[in-house]
C-alpha cells in the first residue's frame, strides 16, 4: 500500500473503527496550517482526521476576526462536524 494511514472498521456509518499505519506509526496529532492559522490534525475513530476543507470559508472568516483582535485568542470550533 502507498497510503500512510488506512481506516479499518465497521461498515455501518455510525460504527467505530480504528486506523492502521502500513509504513510507520504516526503521532496522535500533527501540526497543520491554513492561511497562517496553526491547528492540529488528529485521527479519530469516526473515519475522519478532524479537518473539513468545506469549512475553509469559515476558517478565512475566523482568520479575519483573529487578526482584528490584535491579541492572542483561543477558539473552539463547534461547527466543524454538526
Amino acid at each position: 500500500e502507498r497510503a500512510d494511514a488506512v481506516f479499518t472498521g465497521d461498515t455501518d456509518e455510525e460504527g467505530i473503527g480504528r486506523w492502521r499505519f502500513p509504513k510507520l506509526p504516526l503521532g496522535e496529532t500533527w501540526p497543520m496550517k491554513h492561511d497562517g492559522i496553526d491547528y492540529l490534525g488528529r485521527f479519530t475513530s469516526f473515519r475522519h482526521v478532524g479537518v473539513f476543507p468545506e469549512q475553509a470559508s469559515h476558517w478565512d472568516h475566523m482568520a479575519g476576526l483573529i487578526a482584528a483582535a490584535k491579541r492572542p485568542v483561543k477558539v473552539l470550533n463547534l461547527f466543524g462536524y454538526t
